[in-house]
């Protein structure tokens, strides 16, 4: 038995279908698959402290409303960490600040932080605004550790202004800090975004001048 020449265009024609029917179920299987990965993948996020209470929640709000259904994994690290964690490949990106002339990293600027005297609200203090750091004389003042990125920029700053202010504690964790600001045993400078915005909390900050640091 021999096929007809009808039958030979018919097969042709019966092959290009079937092969269009196979490359539309492996087109399906991939996107499943694809779905599948988006849906378990992981983004790691390397941070400072200070990021996670106003800029790195948002951010996810917003990655989220986009449709993004991914597992994020936050690491809380010192800025230098966090550049260090995002050069080794063990974080996605990071958010943290200085270390501009990393050859090896892209950045993109986010926002402008600028240090803030925080207090507590029935601190003789917290009736002055703007409070000059010379002001802090004799205060119970609680820095951050030293080594640390925002100590370097605190003290490059008031060097440059021929200040030294002696502290009464230090610590490397805002939350540290502000822990002590509600208890009434001292005021530090932080950066706007390491001071939660919350009703209550007793911790209220007023702006530092002469000299303004920011980063």
């Amino acid at each position: 038995v021999r096929i007809t020449l009808a039958g030979r265009g018919f097969h042709e024609r019966a092959q290009a279908i079937l092969g269009e029917a196979r490359a539309a179920q492996t087109a399906m299987r991939d996107s499943d698959q694809y779905a599948s990965a988006k849906r378990n993948a992981v983004i790691t996020v390397a941070t400072v402290p200070s990021a996670t209470h106003n800029i790195l929640p948002n951010a996810i709000r917003q990655h989220m409303k986009r449709g993004m259904s991914v597992r994020y994994r936050i690491l809380e690290s010192l800025a230098g960490e966090t550049l260090d964690l995002v050069r080794d490949g063990e974080a996605d990106f990071g958010i943290s600040f200085g270390g501009l002339d990393d050859p090896v990293l892209n950045f993109t600027r986010l926002q402008t932080d600028r240090f803030v005297l925080a207090l507590s609200e029935t601190h003789p203090l917290a009736r002055t605004d703007p409070i000059m750091w010379a002001d802090l004389a004799g205060e119970d003042l609680i820095v951050p550790l030293k080594g640390t990125g925002n100590r370097l920029m605190i003290d490059n700053a008031l060097a440059e202004f021929g200040l030294s202010l002696s502290w009464a504690f230090e610590s490397r964790n805002s939350s540290t800090m502000l822990s002590v600001i509600q208890a009434g045993l001292g005021i530090a400078a932080l950066p706007v975004s390491a001071i939660p915005v919350r009703e209550g909390s007793g911790v209220i900050f007023r702006e530092l001048e002469s000299p303004q640091v920011t980063r």
